[in-house]
Parts: C-alpha cells; structure tokens; sequence
C-alpha cells in the first residue's frame, strides 16, 4: 500500500488518475472509492465503534438510538424501511450507526480530508483511497441482516455465524437508496461494519465490539496525506472548482450559511 503527500489539487487529480488508469490496464473491473479525513491518525471506524460522552461504547447504546429515533419520528424513519435504508437515513441526520461513509467522487473524499473542527485544522489529513470490484459492492440478504444486529445478536446459529464469519472478513461495501440530495450529491457509498465474531474452540461467537479497518489492508490502493499548510489554498481552490458546503450541503441551510460566513471572514 502506497502512500503520497500532495499539496495542491492539480497534483491530487494527477495521483488519483494515474492510479485510476493503472487499475484499467490491470483490467480486473476494479473501481476507485474515497473516504476524506482532516486528520490522518483518525481511524477508519463508523462512529458506532466509538465512545459517548459518558465513556460508553454506543454500541451498548445501538437498539435505543434506533427505537427512539422511530419513535420519535415515525414519518421519517419508518417501519416499512429496509434495514440498510434505515441506517443509511439515520446516518444522514446525525444518529451514530455501523456505516462509515464513502464517496465515488475524488474531489468530495478531498474535500473532507482538507476541511474539519478548529481542533483538527492544524492536522495533516489524508484521503483513503479504496479499490473493489462491483460484486463487491453489494446489497442482498446478508447486508440486511447485518444492519439488523441489534435485534439478531442473540439469535444466531452457528451455520449464520459461520457464514457471517466469512462475509466480513474483507470490508463491506455497500449502497443503499438515496433519499436526500446530499447523497446524490457527495456521489455517497457506506462501509458496513458487523459485530467482531471469535472462533474459538470450534465454536463461533458474536462480541459487541467493532473494530476499525486496517490502513495496511488489501482494499486500500494507497493514503494521499495533505499536509496541514497545503489545507487552505486546496479549500480555496476546491471553491473556486464548485466543490464547497454550499454544494455538497444543499439541502442543510445552516451549512450553507456557514459556508457563506467563512468564505467572508477567512483569510
């Protein structure tokens, strides 16, 4: 796995199509996805993998963020939804969940790598660069069941765990439908994350951890590092190029009212 340092978007587009054209003329069907970080030490875990403000993992927490969402917004989060359309619309307004959020657009994984919290602003950022193949990309009865875990961990046979066992050894890549313009937009993908399974003994087990993706793994083609100087003037450029919150977040009014204010106050 390779890694590049650029410092400019013109030298970006130059990596990213010449990794592009390489994975053609291997002429395996291999496609290219982008996740944007604002600081390269971050790791590649949906936020469900984390920790709350009380030092709980929201794992623990996973059935009650669902049912209360529901609850509380029975239109939005309705129950005829499919188990990964439900996730993908509570990633969408803010509720942690098991997807970590990929983008099909170079430019939009960019964008993400070079914008952040005044805390990671002075961090270098770095765009994970995915390679799959469209098989790969998939979106069938495991998936759903998957999605499905906090209702299913209880209730699994050794023949389901087995399988899952095997599915989720290689990072899930997955779509689910778009029901908002900011998907379209960010041109979005998800990684699925599932419960870390054991074997043990003979005998397979279900833990309630999840774990983060390797940096070193085989579906990552290289890390593209921004170094933190180089974040400014790649912001100003990617605005320049029509990539900014006003774009990627239409459909929020608050982004891009702050997109308006910064693009004012930033010097």
């Amino acid at each position: 796995m390779n890694t590049i340092t650029i410092n400019s978007v013109a030298e970006y587009v130059e990596e990213v199509c010449k990794i592009n054209n390489e994975l053609r003329e291997r002429a395996l069907g291999e496609n290219l996805l982008f996740r944007g970080q604002p600081d390269k030490e971050k790791r590649l875990i949906p936020s469900l993998g984390r920790k709350g403000i009380n030092g709980k993992a929201l794992i623990d927490e996973e059935s009650s963020m669902v049912e209360m969402a529901r609850y509380k917004l029975p239109t939005v989060f309705r129950r005829d939804l499919e188990p990964i359309e439900l996730l993908a619309l509570l990633q969408h307004h803010g509720i942690p969940t098991r997807l970590l959020d990929v983008s099909a657009n170079a430019l939009v994984g960019l964008y993400f790598a070079c914008h952040g919290t005044d805390a990671n602003i002075s961090d270098d950022g770095e765009v994970i660069v995915f390679k799959t193949l469209d098989i790969d990309i998939r979106n069938y009865p495991m998936i759903n069941d998957i999605c499905n875990s906090y209702r299913r961990n209880g209730t699994r046979s050794q023949e389901e765990l087995a399988n899952l066992y095997e599915f989720t050894r290689k990072p899930i890549f997955a779509y689910a439908p778009s029901y908002s313009l900011r998907q379209n937009i960010q041109s979005g993908r998800y990684i699925l994350f599932a419960n870390k399974i054991i074997y043990e003994n003979g005998k397979y087990s279900i833990t309630n951890i999840i774990e983060p993706i390797s940096k070193d793994g085989e579906d990552i083609e290289c890390r593209i590092i921004i170094p933190a100087s180089a974040k400014k003037q790649i912001r100003r450029d990617l605005r320049l190029l029509g990539v900014s919150k006003e774009l990627l977040f239409l459909d929020n009014a608050d982004m891009v009212c702050r997109e308006i204010r910064d693009r004012y106050s930033e010097k």
